[in-house]
């Protein structure tokens, strides 16, 4: 099952590792659109990727979460209703992550390792659940911003930036918010090409999060992330 998280709130947010690598992940999918097209930017760079999917429409999106494993990416679960998880019951909780896994190693056939809270959103409650399911809890340390009408540069200033190896980087291959927040203008596909293209400048091959998890000179690199307070959802 690999490494357990020990201690309350601790996450996964990138790798400490001498090897010259980023993490990839996207939330919110699979969308038949947008996923398509990262990953044919992914194939093209060589790149690879974790996606967080929801389940909600999981019988319609067999065939994707197929490709997605079969192009050598990686699936991580990112719950069900995309419902910031402090919020919801016990009964709630359970569905969102235990038996959103549970239908998600079926249809994939193969086990669920990391777990991305919606929002980034976890208290103590959630966070054990998470764990108790047989997940890690993964965060990131580099945020685009890609949920929300910015210029095109700033969606790749927070890249440009970083320089420390093994962050894990969080965007988005769909949007699970208020559809009228939606981003209007921004190509996913080019802004994955761009990403990967000034991280390749940098010396830094970009892979998903279990690959990483393996490299013979890595360790996790964790912190402990939790809410300072429940809120009510929001787009983020």
């Amino acid at each position: 099952m690999g490494k357990v998280a020990t201690r309350d709130g601790e996450s996964l947010v990138g790798f400490t590792t001498e090897s010259s690598c980023a993490i990839l992940t996207y939330d919110d999918g699979p969308d038949h659109n947008e996923t398509t097209r990262i990953l044919s930017a992914l194939s093209e760079k060589g790149a690879k990727a974790t996606f967080f999917v929801l389940v909600r429409d999981l019988t319609c999106s067999i065939s994707l979460l197929r490709e997605i494993l079969d192009e050598g990416n990686e699936i991580g679960l990112h719950g069900d209703t995309h419902r910031r998880l402090p919020s919801v019951t016990a009964r709630e909780l359970e569905h969102e992550i235990r038996d959103s896994r549970h239908l998600l190693e079926d249809v994939l056939g193969e086990s669920v390792r990391w777990f991305r809270p919606p929002y980034g959103s976890q208290n103590i409650r959630t966070w054990r659940s998470v764990c108790d399911a047989g997940m890690f809890p993964v965060l990131w340390e580099i945020e685009c911003r890609d949920w929300e009408d910015r210029p095109f540069s700033e969606y790749l200033q927070p890249i440009r930036d970083h320089r420390e190896n093994g962050a894990i980087i969080a965007l988005h291959d769909g949007f699970a918010g208020d559809p009228r927040k939606r981003p209007k203008i921004l190509n996913r596909r080019r802004l994955t090409e761009e990403i990967i293209g000034l991280l390749q400048d940098k010396g830094m091959d970009t892979l998903a999060i279990g690959a990483a998890d393996i490299l013979p000179d890595c360790s996790r690199r964790t912190r402990i992330w939790l809410d300072r307070v429940d809120s009510p959802d929001e787009v983020s």
